[in-house]
This record gives C-alpha cells, structure tokens and sequence, in this order.
C-alpha cells in the first residue's frame, strides 16, 4: 500500500486533472480514500459513476448531485450496455 501511495503521489505531480472511475452501483463505497486523501485542493477531480445503466436512476442522479454535478459524469463504458457515452469524458475535463 505504501508503493502504491507513493506512486500515485509521484503522478499526481505530473497531471492536470485526476479522473476517478467509480461504480455506479456503489457511488460512495467505491471511491478511493488514498486518492482522496493524496489529491491537492487545487486538482481538479472528475467523478465518472460507470455502470449507470445497472444502477438505480435515482439514486445514480441524487449521488450526481452529492457528488457535485459540475465535476460528475454518468456513463456506460463498454460491456453489454450499447449507448456507451465514454467519449464524453474528455469534454467533462477540459
């Protein structure tokens, strides 16, 4: 764990913005606590909750708005799902 830490801190200086691939499903529970707690104040954070299309939309929405929605994407990235909406990602970032 300390590698990891290290590593990601050692990358964190090399970035302009952080992008955190969560489960939809389990927006909270999946977020990364050494991320978070690695993260500088001023580093831009976008939250993309993957898996929306198994997850409750109300939930998925509400989470969104917890989240912050101006730094918050839903998406379906890849597997069975056919409106995958990764491609709205880079946009989310700049």
């Amino acid at each position: 764990m300390l590698t990891a830490a290290r590593e990601i801190a050692r990358v964190l200086k090399l970035v302009d913005v952080v992008v955190e691939v969560r489960d939809a499903r389990i927006p909270f529970s999946s977020s990364s606590p050494l991320l978070q707690s690695l993260l500088p104040h001023n580093m831009p954070l976008v939250v993309v909750l993957n898996k929306a299309d198994l997850a409750n939309a109300n939930l998925s929405h509400r989470a969104v708005q917890m989240i912050g929605p101006e730094r918050t994407l839903l998406a379906s990235c890849g597997g069975k799902s056919k409106g995958s909406n990764v491609a709205s990602v880079i946009p989310t970032c700049l």
